[in-house]
């Protein structure tokens, strides 16, 4: 069996030992650094492989059958942690493509939600800009329902997949986030510049909350400001963090709600 074989062995067991950790990366207003939300990703260190990305492990999820009981596990594990530290903040989950397929997606949801106590009006779904997603009738009930329920739906990534902006119109979208490809040479390439401010513009003009990942210094974070973005995540804020430190952070910072 090879090394890879072995650790996509290990992975499954993790899995099913609930061993994969959330880590919480914070969200914020770029003007004060006030505190609205946090992303929740996947970490698993293998105590026998060492760290293993979730680049590297999400494939596996998904080949394997796993994926909808690591996130049933990740949404239940962070809203559980999050759920008694101060502040109106939400919690934002990665959702694969593959898993809107699924007709028990969003009762699978619910259930982790609910199991934990932390408000459901507080979480939100991330969707990524895929084709995968498909514009049928199913997922955008799928959406809607989520959606009746309080639950945000957030189209990551934008910018740099295929959805067009018919999806855009007629899907229940309450967030865009601007892809952290865009972000990263904002500085030096005007035309990047130009990309972001069309998609602020866009986003504003069609009510959307607008947020810049990957936002890694003071330089990124003012020319974003100044093309009219509010919300950014990256290490400029904060790097992704486990449970304690991520509670701390919730308590020093001033809480807000867009």
């Amino acid at each position: 069996m090879s090394v890879t074989d072995m650790r996509r062995l290990a992975f499954s067991d993790a899995v099913k030992n609930n061993e994969i950790w959330p880590a919480f990366q914070p969200i914020v207003v770029m003007n004060d650094h006030a505190l609205i939300g946090f992303e929740i990703l996947a970490r698993w260190n293998s105590p026998v492989y060492g760290n293993i990305t979730p680049d590297t492990f999400i494939p596996w999820a998904e080949e394997d059958g796993l994926l909808d009981a690591l996130t049933y596990h990740l949404i239940t594990s962070a809203c559980k942690m999050a759920q008694c530290w101060p502040g109106d903040f939400y919690l934002a989950f990665n959702i694969s493509p593959l898993q809107f397929n699924n007709c028990n997606l969003v009762s699978m949801i619910f259930s982790a939600v609910s199991e934990s106590g932390f408000p459901l009006a507080r979480v939100r779904i991330e969707m990524t800009e895929s084709a995968a997603i498909s514009e049928s009738p199913a997922v955008r009930a799928l959406l809607e329902r989520l959606g009746h329920a309080g639950v945000s739906i957030t189209l990551d990534d934008f910018g740099t997949g295929y959805a067009s902006l018919t999806r855009l119109r007629d899907f229940p979208f309450k967030t865009l986030k601007i892809d952290r490809g865009f972000v990263r040479n904002i500085a030096n390439e005007s035309s990047n510049q130009k990309i972001v401010s069309a998609i602020i513009g866009l986003g504003t003009s069609l009510g959307l909350e607008i947020i810049a990942e990957g936002v890694e210094d003071i330089e990124q974070a003012t020319i974003l400001q100044s093309l009219g973005c509010v919300v950014a995540q990256g290490w400029h804020y904060g790097r992704e963090m486990a449970q304690s430190d991520a509670s701390s952070f919730a308590s020093d910072r001033t809480s807000a709600v867009l």
